[in-house]
């Protein structure tokens, strides 16, 4: 429903190790060419989707995982220092959601809202992957997806049980 509405690729990936497993995929209207296979392991850091996840983890979990990855650039934009990194998962933290402007793949932005259980605890995260051009580079577009991916990640949040006393105004990604 997600990639009719805008006409982008959506994507619903699960935490796998230091990667995040696609497990469901969907190709909207628009041109993208993406590489991702269902079941195909994702870097954590440089993807919309591995960050956020990496996020919303447990401090414990977040802290050891930072310390164990592999920086691996796959673009020139793909995060590659550590400082950085953390300071990136902070301001996800913050804002509620992650984004990936050509750090995957070159020619690909990408924006991603992690998925709480019950307890608040990040056990997916969904995304909305679209070509870098002009028209999506501009911050009216991405803002247009983030509210609307904002919406599919609350519904689907609804939908698997989690409380809504859990979301709150305050929470992350809320």
């Amino acid at each position: 429903q997600l990639a009719d509405e805008t006409g982008y690729t959506a994507t619903l990936a699960l935490w796998e190790g230091q990667y995040v497993v696609p497990i469901i995929l969907e190709k909207g209207r628009a041109p993208l060419i993406v590489n991702s296979n269902l079941g195909a392991p994702v870097p954590l850091h440089a993807s919309a989707l591995g960050k956020v996840m990496l996020a919303f983890q447990e401090e414990l979990c977040y802290e050891e995982l930072c310390s164990s990855l592999q920086l691996e650039p796959l673009t020139p934009h793909t995060i590659t220092d550590i400082a950085r990194l953390k300071a990136e998962l902070r301001s996800i933290r913050k804002r509620g959601y992650a984004t990936d402007h050509e750090e995957y793949r070159l020619g690909i932005r990408c924006v991603a809202f992690p998925i709480f259980n019950f307890s608040r605890r990040c056990m997916a995260a969904i995304s909305l992957s679209y070509p870098a051009t002009l028209e999506t580079v501009a911050p009216a577009f991405e803002k247009k997806l983030i509210k609307t991916l904002r919406a599919a990640a609350d519904n689907l949040m609804q939908r698997i049980g989690t409380r809504k006393e859990v979301v709150t105004e305050d929470s992350p990604g809320s």
